[in-house]
């Protein structure tokens, strides 16, 4: 088996799981190329102010041109505390926040007929990836439960199958974990309406170090394009518990 390292994203170290039975996916999520929602780009500089767990009074320089979007994040004395990927979507900017671009990560789900379907992203392919997980989930809401997976890798479009599984933290956090036999991703995941964002890293394990989340932590969040009111998600390590925080971005 190829020695997969801690920068490589989610879905590319699955490519080495074998089927999940018979599901194969539809392509329903396939979105290649697609432009920002609305043609609104978030890209430039904001000044983020609010109560979340790295501190307020954070600017943050977002690259574009999209789909796939780049966040530095600075503190005010401009150290950088963590980096971002985002995609704009259904009127908002999902990011998945981390140590360094190489280990970010960040997907957008919606339950579709049948499946929920998904976009992600990672922190150095300029190209959409797609993820769909076998059915919907229980009455309590569509992304909870235990579901085989069929996905495409950004750039080649590579076919991975996984498992993922998720569990409800607080109202509207979840806790997910994508798994295959032989790693293991800890995840976390936000609602925003009928959109569930979710952020992951590698777990240690005999391949991969979990060294380099161990200063800031990681973590998602959901800005709105329009108010810049944003909610998010921090855990100062892979299995801390989740700090929810709220933040409004604005042009400086």
């Amino acid at each position: 088996m190829r020695r997969v390292s801690l920068g490589l994203s989610l879905s590319l170290v699955v490519l080495l799981v074998v089927g999940c039975g018979g599901f194969t996916g539809r392509g329903r999520a396939v979105a290649y190329g697609r432009v920002p929602y609305d043609l609104v780009d978030p890209s430039g500089t904001w000044l983020a102010e609010g109560d979340v767990a790295w501190g307020s009074g954070h600017t943050l320089q977002v690259s574009g041109p999209g789909p796939v979007f780049r966040i530095v994040r600075h503190d005010p004395a401009g150290q950088v505390v963590a980096y971002g990927v985002a995609i704009a979507e259904a009127g908002a900017l999902f990011v998945g926040y981390g140590a360094s671009l190489d280990a970010c990560q960040v997907a957008v789900y919606r339950a579709g007929a049948e499946n929920v379907e998904g976009v992600w992203a990672g922190g150095t392919s300029p190209d959409l990836g797609t993820e769909e997980w076998q059915g919907l989930g229980v009455a309590e809401g569509p992304f909870l439960g235990d579901f085989a997976t069929y996905g495409t890798n950004p750039g080649a479009h590579a076919i991975y199958r996984q498992r993922v599984a998720t569990a409800t933290g607080t109202g509207t956090v979840y806790d997910v974990r994508w798994y295959s036999s032989t790693q293991e991703f800890y995840g976390t995941g936000v609602l925003r309406g009928d959109h569930l964002a979710t952020a992951a890293i590698l777990a240690a394990d005999a391949n991969a170090a979990n060294v380099s989340w161990i200063a800031q932590g990681y973590g998602v969040a959901v800005y709105e394009l329009t108010s810049g009111e944003g909610t998010v998600v921090v855990r100062t390590n892979p299995e801390s518990a989740a700090l929810l925080g709220h933040e409004r971005l604005r042009r400086p």
